[in-house]
């Protein structure tokens, strides 16, 4: 089984947000979850400490944590603001260049996808800050429209990682460009509006998972890199335990990068 992890930044910084509702609305879900039993007073706590200390970042820490386990993921940076995302190209662009110097895979997290012309600016902005003009591109939300592809392909992006299928759906081309599914996500798993599970159940909806894999299977995770923190526990014991159980069972990690070229080559 090959397996690929990525993380979606969608906030660097808790200041970056002092101008939209970002903060309230997370305190609001927050105290929601708590209610819920779905959260506790001290990961309540936790992320009333990182507002309090412009938290959110946790880019190096979570790469450092994969590099130990040799996990070869890629991050998704946006280079455009939008439906929460208020950071900069240029504050994205220092944590490109380290991660980069690391050895790590970096692709666009996009803001748009049905305009072309904004898709080719995003495009642009991120050559620009990566030095690249090769890499990969997932939509934030997983927005799509039926012009999504062929718009992505045009614009020369080697693969997308947009479609969510819970179906195991594997890597497929769409002309010239490769579709990578995208199949368990944290947001999912844990947030009230979605699933809402406990740990225990996210372990053995995961596991349940991956016995339906077969040994050419790529299985594709996304995790967001600010829930690495102990301010959403069950989130990112959740992720070590995927890690680590993946490692024990020597599960090949693989970039989405290796995936797009190997499929392209076939």
């Amino acid at each position: 089984m090959r397996v690929v992890i990525t993380h979606d930044v969608d906030h660097l910084s808790v200041w970056e947000h002092w101008k939209d509702l970002v903060i309230p609305k997370f305190l609001g879900l927050s105290a929601y979850e708590v209610i819920l039993r779905r959260s506790s007073l001290g990961e309540f706590r936790h992320r009333l400490k990182e507002i309090l200390k412009n938290g959110w970042d946790n880019v190096e820490s979570l790469a450092k944590y994969d590099k130990k386990h040799g996990v070869s993921s890629a991050f998704y940076f946006a280079v455009n603001n939008g439906l929460g995302i208020s950071y900069s190209p240029k504050q994205a662009g220092k944590k490109v260049s380290w991660l980069i110097e690391n050895g790590f895979e970096v692709g666009v997290h996009g803001i748009c996808f049905d305009d072309f012309e904004c898709m080719k600016k995003e495009r642009k902005t991120f050559e620009s800050i990566s030095g690249f003009d090769e890499f990969g591109i997932r939509m934030h939300y997983l927005r799509s429209s039926e012009r999504t592809l062929p718009y992505l392909e045009r614009l020369g992006y080697l693969y997308d990682s947009t479609e969510y299928s819970e179906t195991l759906k594997q890597p497929y081309k769409v002309g010239e460009i490769v579709e990578i599914p995208l199949h368990i996500m944290d947001t999912y798993l844990f947030s009230p509006f979605f699933k809402g599970f406990t740990l225990d159940e996210a372990v053995e909806y995961t596991e349940n998972l991956l016995k339906r894999l077969g040994p050419d299977d790529v299985f594709v995770v996304l995790f967001h890199q600010r829930h690495f923190s102990r301010s959403f526990f069950k989130w990112m014991e959740w992720y070590r335990w995927l890690v680590e159980n993946l490692d024990d069972k020597g599960a090949e990690f693989v970039s989405p990068m290796e995936v797009a070229k190997w499929k392209s080559e076939r």
